[in-house]
């Protein structure tokens, strides 16, 4: 756990904008969340953040910012077709999705280079090659600000939309999230549908398995987008304007 006092903004963000948030609270147990209400930190200014991308500092946060950074993933059911896993939120996505590559579960292998952490996935309904994150969570765990009280919202009760759900709308800056679960295929498929990575699949000499499109997919996006690790940005955050049938005929 962590409790810091102008702690450096840099640290805290992909674009790595300098400056000083007032105070900087980790926890890395769930036994930690009631650390959060007893130092009353949502009583003022405060940000609950993941990995801090899709986000962009102007200056000092004179505030708190809170960071879920509990990890994990434990299976919590199988089938002979499909697997449920429970992943924490402070696991990096990037961690998941090569766990679950080489674990041979189906379903996420798309979202691959997505820069952030578990927690925040469901937030935005995160996306990118023909596949939402949507299309995979089984339920979402957390804490409600008001009143401490826990909850499990299923997929339904998240209300995803294109980039969008209810943390970001009804519940937005109401809730922690603790954790996700997924559920995931053992069965072999893969979506195909974005014409770039199908494109690239069709021009690739070899099989295609869960690493032939994770590396296509790294390939494709690698291509368009620049290192986050050495250009400071906040990854693919756009929007694709959504229009009717009949203009986009036109």
């Amino acid at each position: 756990m962590k409790n810091i006092y102008n702690y450096p903004l840099k640290t805290l963000n992909t674009f790595r904008v300098n400056g000083i948030v007032k105070r900087f609270v980790e926890i890395d147990t769930l036994d930690n969340v009631d650390y959060l209400f007893d130092e009353k930190l949502f009583k003022g200014k405060f940000l609950i953040i993941g990995e801090g991308s899709n986000m962009l500092f102007t200056g000092d946060f004179e505030g708190t910012i809170i960071r879920i950074a509990t990890k994990g993933i434990k299976k919590i059911k199988e089938t002979e077709e499909h697997v449920w896993l429970k992943v924490e939120a402070g696991e990096t996505w990037e961690d998941f999705v090569n766990y679950c590559i080489s674990n041979q579960y189906f379903g996420v292998e798309n979202l691959i280079g997505i820069p952030g952490w578990v927690g925040s996935a469901p937030v935005q309904n995160i996306g990118a090659y023909g596949v939402e994150v949507k299309d995979v969570i089984e339920k979402v765990e957390g804490v409600f600000i008001a009143n401490k009280e826990k909850f499990i919202f299923s997929s339904h009760d998240c209300k995803f939309g294109y980039r969008d759900s209810v943390f970001k709308n009804k519940f937005k800056n109401s809730v922690i999230i603790t954790s996700v679960i997924f559920k995931l295929s053992k069965k072999e498929y893969y979506t195909l549908t974005y014409k770039a990575l199908h494109d690239y699949l069709q021009n690739d000499s070899s099989t295609i398995s869960l690493s032939a499109v994770a590396k296509a997919v790294l390939d494709i996006r690698n291509s368009k987008l620049p290192d986050i690790q050495k250009i400071g940005s906040a990854g693919s955050f756009f929007k694709n304007p959504i229009i009717s049938p009949k203009k986009a005929e036109e």
